[in-house]
């Protein structure tokens, strides 16, 4: 067993000399105000990257909206008739969780953490369980793991966890 030691990281180099000079000679060349300005613009890497997390973060919990429906409707905020209610409140709550995260910045805090899920669970739960541990069970599907089902034990995790 080899134990995690923080001077091998200082004393070890990821790069060899021609690697660490040829990324060197790469990064002379690129005009850092541009890289700015292209993540400021609405249809940036960043903006694409946000869309990507937020659309699959719905897809793995089962959300039925294709990818142009749901630019669809972050761009009018109008659900599609033929799709659930709840599928496109997952969405925008995903999103405005991300969007919350982002501008705000919180700390990771018992709080914060369940501001989130006030904001994710938004219309998709009662409102009394809105930002608390969960009471039921829940499964994970085509999953053989049982998630914690006992809200005390969820509590104990999660102060654990912080």
């Amino acid at each position: 067993m080899i134990e995690y030691n923080p001077e091998f990281l200082e004393k070890t180099s990821f790069l060899g000399k021609a690697q660490s000079d040829n990324l060197r000679a790469i990064c002379a060349d690129i005009d850092l105000n541009e890289i700015i300005a292209n993540i400021e613009n609405r249809k940036s890497i960043a903006h694409k990257l946000c869309f990507d997390f937020i659309y699959t973060s719905a897809i793995i919990e089962g959300n039925t909206y294709t990818r142009g429906e749901a630019e669809t409707l972050f761009e009018t905020r109008l659900p599609i008739s033929s799709k659930s209610v709840d599928d496109a409140n997952m969405l925008l709550n995903i999103k405005y969780a991300l969007d919350y995260i982002l501008q705000e910045k919180p700390t990771i805090t018992k709080h914060s953490i369940r501001e989130i899920h006030q904001i994710l669970s938004q219309g998709l739960l009662p409102k009394k369980a809105q930002g608390g541990v969960r009471e039921l069970a829940v499964t994970i599907g085509n999953s053989e793991y049982v998630p914690l089902s006992n809200p005390l034990e969820l509590e104990l995790q999660n102060i654990k966890t912080l």
